[in-house]
C-alpha cells in the first residue's frame, strides 16, 4: 500500500509542499558508510596550497580507501519515477593498490560551485610539477572519480572533509545551506558544462540529469534517448550501458553524443529502429520535467523549448581542465545588490513566465 508522502520543492525564493501518493524512499543502500579519517599531513583541499607533504596513498588508508566507486548494476530510482525516471547507480570499491597522488577540489571558475567535487590526481611522484601535469583518478567506465559536495555536506562520513573545505574557504556557510536543500539521491548527474559524461543504461528511455547553470539552483531536466521509441516498441531494443554527453554542433544546434559504448546487445530487432554506436550523434530532444500530473502528454510536449533553455547557457568543459582553474566565492559581505550580475547585466532564462515547468522555480543561490 502506498503511502502519502509529503514533497517539498522550491518555487521562486520559497519552498511549496504538495502531497503526492508515492511511497515514502528508501535507505540507499551500496554506499560506504565508513567514516573518513585522513593523515595528519592531508590539511588541505585547495589546488593552489598543495604541497608534495600532501601526497597519499589511497589504499594505504583504511577508511579512506573504501570510498572508492564503480557502476553497479542496480539502478536508483527517484521517489517521483514517473516524472524524473531512474538512473545508474554505483557500488562502494577499494582504490586501486598503484594510485597515488594528491587529493584536490575541483570546481572551475566557469561553471556553477554546487556541482564542485573531491577529486584524486595522479602523481609519479610527490612534487607540485607532478601534481599539476597528472591526470584525474577515473573509474572502469572513463568517468573521473569524485566525491559531490552535496554528498561531503550531508554525509556524517566526510564530516572530516567538510572541515578541511570550509578552513580552505571552498565551503562557505551558505554552501552548507544550498547543498542541503538540493534532496537529491546519491549519484545523481549534475551537468555543469558542456562535454561533462554521465553513464546510462540503454534500457531507460530518458536520462535524468541536473542542469547547474552559473548562478543559479541545479534545475531538473530528462534528456530523451534517441534509441528508444515508445511509438513502435515499448521496450528498448537493445540492452547494456554507454557514456553520454551533450555537446554543441557547429550549426550552434544541440546534440547528444554517444562518447563510448560500454556494453550492447540487440534484444528486438525493429525494422528502421536507432541502433547505438559509438561517436554517434543525434539532436538533442528533452522532456520537461512539471510539478504536477494533470497535463496531458500534448501539454508536456509544448513545453520542451523552454525546458531545454538552460542547456544554451552552459559553458563549455574542458576535455582536460587545469587543476590551479577554481571557483572564487564572493564576500559574505558583499549584498545580492553589490553583486556584479554574469556578464556585466541582469540575464531571464526565456522560460521564466511559464509557471509549469519546474525549471522556471530557479533560484538563485547565494555562493
Amino acid at each position: 500500500m502506498q503511502r502519502i508522502h509529503r514533497r517539498s520543492f522550491y518555487s521562486n525564493a520559497n519552498y511549496y509542499k504538495y502531497r503526492s501518493p508515492v511511497q515514502r524512499p528508501r535507505k540507499t543502500m551500496g554506499l560506504c558508510n565508513t567514516i573518513v579519517k585522513l593523515p595528519p599531513n592531508v590539511q588541505t583541499f585547495h589546488p593552489h596550497q598543495i604541497t608534495p607533504r600532501h601526497f597519499i596513498i589511497p589504499s594505504q588508508i583504511p577508511s579512506f580507501c573504501p570510498h572508492f566507486r564503480q557502476l553497479a548494476r542496480r539502478t536508483n530510482h527517484d521517489p517521483h519515477p514517473l516524472q524524473f525516471g531512474n538512473q545508474l547507480a554505483t557500488r562502494p570499491a577499494d582504490f586501486p593498490e598503484d594510485a597515488r597522488g594528491f587529493l584536490y577540489y575541483y570546481s572551475p571558475s566557469d561553471q556553477n560551485p554546487i556541482a564542485g567535487s573531491l577529486r584524486f590526481r595522479l602523481a609519479k611522484e610527490a612534487t607540485r610539477k607532478a601534481f599539476i601535469e597528472g591526470s584525474d583518478l577515473r573509474m572502469d567506465h572513463g568517468i573521473p572519480w569524485a566525491l559531490p559536495i552535496y554528498e561531503i555536506a550531508t554525509s556524517p562520513s566526510f564530516e572530516s572533509l567538510w572541515k578541511i573545505l570550509v578552513l580552505d574557504g571552498l565551503a562557505p556557510p551558505h554552501m552548507l545551506k544550498a547543498c542541503e536543500a538540493l534532496g537529491v539521491v546519491p549519484d545523481s548527474v549534475f551537468i555543469a558544462g558542456l562535454g561533462v559524461p554521465w553513464a546510462v543504461d540503454f534500457s531507460y528511455e530518458y536520462s535524468r540529469l541536473y542542469i547547474c547553470v552559473p548562478g543559479m539552483h541545479p534545475i531538473p531536466l530528462m534528456i530523451r534517448h534517441p534509441w528508444f521509441n515508445r511509438q513502435v516498441t515499448p521496450d528498448s531494443p537493445v540492452s547494456g550501458r554507454a557514456v553520454l554527453s551533450i555537446i554543441q554542433l557547429s550549426d550552434s544546434t544541440y546534440g547528444l553524443r554517444i562518447n563510448k559504448i560500454l556494453r550492447l546487445k540487440q534484444e528486438i530487432h525493429v525494422q528502421g529502429a536507432l541502433l547505438p554506436e559509438e561517436g554517434q550523434v543525434t539532436p538533442l530532444r528533452v522532456r520537461a520535467v512539471v510539478r504536477t500530473t494533470k497535463l496531458t502528454e500534448e501539454r508536456i510536449r509544448r513545453l520542451e523549448q523552454a525546458a531545454v533553455s538552460p542547456v544554451y547557457r552552459l559553458p563549455w568543459a574542458h576535455e582536460n581542465p587545469s587543476p590551479l582553474d577554481i571557483y572564487r566565492h564572493m564576500p559574505i559581505s558583499l549584498t545580492r545588490e553589490e553583486r556584479p550580475p554574469p556578464n556585466g547585466r541582469h540575464q531571464v532564462p526565456p522560460h521564466m513566465a511559464s509557471a509549469k515547468l519546474l525549471s522556471t522555480n530557479s533560484r538563485l543561490l547565494e555562493i
